[in-house]
């Protein structure tokens, strides 16, 4: 070809080439969509995480709201305050009703007042179990919801109590006692989660306190902890029991289904007249760029099909709404369906949410300088008091005295921890790292002082 036509033809390229720029240029197009992100502070692990976000996307509820994909942060409930201004959440999931108390009384949850959220509120029903399953505000308006409902208690290593003739604990009162101690120091019995670390394990603690009383209660706890292994956090206290190394866990009841599950030795229980339901809640936050992002995935866990996904046997939660098990996968799970009608069946104590609330900071850090801070000087009092009650060194009341001597709420300076001095302070424990740091170091220094002076009585 000639060099005549080979310009010819880049020309007739070159012409052809800007003619469909020019016409791409100005010919209407129809704007592209940025895909939304939902933001989701959660205390649910990642094996839920996983599961919602693959049903929920798929769903036209995200769909119909332009909802691409799911940002979601998991840290420690102690930081929600923190970490929300921040990480600007749509929507707050799981975690209990005091912590969403808390939040929305420090200005981190929005009032659930739209058309479409009232009508998904309004498939849950105002009380489950004899308990509150939705949370308002002093002006009567909605500012959380309950997605599941709980249980707590413990789970059980039927082998592990049998190889050592212990018999299967029934209520609190059984993990108190010298039967539980008698292995120590070398082998604790049960396994606690340290409060900070664990939402389900503080509320267990906060249903013993009200349940016994104050003092009373913080006795219980004592001589629990006394028995124990105390684990950071939930996880690493139900895997204890899991594995065989204790035979009993402090236990919120998904857990407690899961390891039975894994481990079929294993059996939830929850303790007779010992318990509570409580709704495990989903909230808007103040902070929601999307805001109707976040109410479509209200929406959506509050249907049938959004529930469902609690009976995955990945999750085993029990869902707030019955209808779930009317769904495909609800058909399969005759085993929740029966513990979810013994739960909402179950007659609980008396408890106040408020209540707790109003001392929840001061008791998870009390509990963790007297209990786990100073467990070493604790067990060594417990172990030590058990033994000389079951080599009749001394009698049961003798026993009994001692042990309420060990486990009284302590003295520091001219304060003593009582449950009103628990209130008076708590929001400076919550809020104050100095104030927190210098409470914890008294407390953990009279919690020594005392457990070494009651050991000093006990006859050798």
């Amino acid at each position: 070809m000639s060099r005549t036509k080979w310009y010819a033809l880049a020309l007739i390229v070159i012409i052809s080439v800007s003619a469909v720029t020019v016409w791409w240029l100005f010919v209407p197009k129809t704007p592209i969509q940025p895909g939304v992100e939902l933001r989701v502070i959660t205390r649910h692990d990642p094996t839920l995480q996983l599961k919602i976000e693959q049903a929920f996307l798929a769903s036209e509820y995200a769909t119909n709201n332009s909802i691409t994909s799911i940002a979601w942060t998991q840290p420690n409930m102690m930081f929600w305050p923190q970490v929300i201004p921040t990480f600007q959440p749509d929507v707050a999931f799981g975690g209990g009703p005091t912590l969403f108390n808390q939040l929305y009384d420090q200005g981190l949850l929005a009032v659930l007042n739209s058309t479409k959220i009232l009508a998904a509120i309004a498939r849950v029903n105002d009380t489950i179990a004899g308990v509150d399953a939705k949370g308002k505000n002093a002006e009567d308006e909605y500012i959380w919801v309950g997605s599941a409902i709980s249980s707590f208690g413990f789970t059980i290593n039927k082998p592990w109590l049998q190889t050592r003739g212990l018999p299967f604990p029934t209520h609190w009162e059984n993990l108190t006692s010298d039967e539980f101690g008698q292995f120590l120091p070398t082998t604790p019995t049960i396994a606690m989660g340290n409060s900070p670390g664990t939402t389900s394990n503080t509320r267990i603690y906060e249903i013993i306190l009200q349940k016994f009383g104050w003092v009373k209660g913080w006795e219980v706890l004592t001589r629990m902890a006394g028995n124990s292994r105390i684990e950071l956090g939930s996880t690493e206290t139900q895997s204890q029991v899991e594995t065989g190394v204790t035979g009993v866990a402090m236990s919120i009841d998904f857990y407690g289904f899961s390891t039975a599950l894994r481990n079929p030795d294993c059996e939830y229980r929850i303790p007779v007249n010992g318990s509570i339901i409580n709704p495990d809640p989903i909230a808007l936050c103040t902070t929601a760029p999307n805001k109707e992002a976040g109410e479509a995935f209200i929406d959506y866990i509050l249907t049938p099909e959004g529930q469902s996904t609690w009976l995955d046997e990945a999750i085993n939660r029990l869902p707030i709404l019955e209808e779930a098990f009317q769904t495909a996968v609800g058909q399969t799970r005759d085993d929740l369906y029966l513990f979810y009608n013994n739960s909402v069946d179950n007659i609980g104590i008396d408890f106040s949410d408020p209540l707790a609330l109003s001392y929840e900071y001061s008791l998870m850090y009390y509990f963790e300088a007297v209990l786990t801070n100073a467990q070493s000087d604790l067990q060594s009092c417990w172990s030590k008091l058990v033994s000389a009650y079951r080599n009749m060194l001394i009698n049961e009341v003798e026993f009994g005295n001692y042990a309420a001597q060990m486990a009284a709420p302590v003295t520091w300076d001219t304060e003593t921890f009582t449950e009103a001095y628990a209130i008076s302070i708590n929001d400076q424990m919550g809020s104050s790292d100095s104030f927190r740091a210098l409470m914890q170091s008294d407390w953990t220094a009279a919690a020594i002082a005392q457990y070494n002076a009651v050991e000093a009585l006990i006859p050798p």
